[in-house]
């Protein structure tokens, strides 16, 4: 569990703003709560999503030739089989199968990155024990940040209508 201070504001202008600084001041997001999250809410210096691109790729490409690899074996060293004079090595009998066994584990990877990047499966939020809380990320907005005094500070300039510490 982290100790949080969620500070929950009326407007987007105010969550972007409190984000903002929040960033320029070192004070760490541990999550925010948004109906939707704005434009504000992506680091521009972000390369999550570039990276976890570059990896499902090499996850399709790596299954694709460990099947392509294992067809080939299969075919020409484990059992050779003579199909009218043809070459045991004929690749355009074996490239649709390894481009779909790719596909499907680039995907089955892309799902459990997807998991794993959200904290999923996660049986308690501790959010869910905040009074007031359930107006979040409906017709409120809500940024956790480390709780620390610059955090509360912080939230209170940026004029945040509460501001509760929590264990999230």
């Amino acid at each position: 569990m982290t100790a949080v201070v969620l500070a929950e504001f009326a407007c987007e202008a105010d969550f972007s703003r409190a984000m903002g600084e929040a960033r320029e001041k070192g004070v760490r997001i541990v999550d925010g709560y948004a109906p939707f999250l704005p434009e504000a809410g992506r680091d521009p210096r972000d390369r999550g999503p570039l990276l976890v691109t570059i990896a499902l790729a090499i996850a399709g490409f790596a299954a694709a030739g460990g099947f392509y690899l294992l067809e080939w074996w299969t075919a020409t060293l484990a059992y050779p089989f003579d199909s009218g004079g043809r070459p045991a090595n004929s690749w355009p009998a074996f490239i649709m199968a390894p481009f779909e066994f790719g596909v499907f584990c680039a995907g089955l990877f892309g799902f459990l990155a997807l998991l794993a990047l959200c904290g999923l499966p996660r049986p308690h939020q501790g959010l869910f024990a905040v009074e007031g809380a359930e107006r979040l990320s409906q017709d409120r907005y809500g940024l956790a940040l480390e709780a620390t005094d610059a955090a509360e500070a912080l939230a209170q300039r940026a004029g945040a209508l509460s501001i509760r510490k929590a264990e999230l």
